[in-house]
């Protein structure tokens, strides 16, 4: 299940499906209750709202492990029935305490079927960024590809990542292990040199034998540029001014 405003994604495990009334006692007390309806078997539930009489309940509000019989509904009868033939809002009942044997009347506020759950732990890694160190590499450089995994799950978890360009493999795939809630972030040296000029998309992905949600194993930064390398016939020129430009200017000093 994801909650709506943290759209925090949580496992569960279903354990039963069950129906639950909502139950108040018409005098003065007020006093109200709510209760399951103790078979297990899913054919019976929707069995009981229609011929609910002797079906048995067991009280999970207030006070829980109180059971129940239900001794007196008619669908013929207004007093008892709203007219639509089950077990519904605003239809009265009584119970009868199977401990005390005492004797209670009910109105009904609500009729519900109830999930039950419980929350179960999960395998779980995910890429949560990757990106590269330089906006441009020349070719024949070594761009550095940097990746943060992080462990979402419950267990300890041995990670094999991997980092792309354009679906090729960046450099050898990097192995660790990442406790529950632990991350952890990668360097990975892409070496351009046999790399064909051009752009191309940088990603990365994680994975683990087990994973209960592998969408976000993989995970896309964006392009990065590969361009050519400063020719060596520019490369000599530049050198050769920067170091005049750097004897004239000690040659001026001794003068002074």
């Amino acid at each position: 299940m994801t909650e709506e405003e943290s759209e925090t994604k949580i496992w569960y495990h279903l354990d039963r499906v069950t129906i639950t009334i909502n139950v108040t006692t018409p005098d003065e007390t007020a006093k109200w209750r709510m209760l399951e309806l103790k078979t297990q078997e899913f054919e019976e539930m929707f069995y009981c709202l229609k011929y609910p009489l002797y079906s048995l309940w067991h009280e999970v509000y207030p006070n829980y492990s109180n059971v129940y019989n239900l001794t007196m509904w008619d669908p013929v009868n207004p007093e008892f029935d709203n007219c639509n033939g089950v077990l519904d809002h605003c239809d009265n009942l009584t119970l009868m305490n199977l401990e005390n044997e005492a004797i209670s009347f009910w109105h009904v506020e609500e009729v519900a079927v109830d999930m039950v759950v419980t929350e179960t732990p999960i395998h779980d890694v995910a890429v949560i960024s990757v990106s590269s160190l330089y906006p441009q590499v020349n070719q024949g450089e070594v761009d550095p590809i940097n990746v943060t995994v992080e462990n979402q799950g419950d267990f300890s978890e041995t990670v094999d990542v991997y980092a792309f360009y354009d679906g090729n493999l960046a450099a050898p795939k990097q192995t660790i292990v990442l406790n529950p809630g632990e991350h952890r972030t990668l360097t990975f040296n892409w070496n351009t040199t046999d790399v064909p000029l051009g752009t191309y998309t940088i990603s990365a992905n994680a994975t683990i034998p087990i994973d209960d949600d592998p969408l976000d194993n993989y995970l896309s930064d964006g392009e990065q540029e590969v361009i050519p390398e400063l020719p060596s016939i520019i490369v000599l020129p530049l050198f050769m001014l920067s170091t005049l430009a750097v004897t004239a200017f000690k040659l001026k000093k001794k003068k002074r």
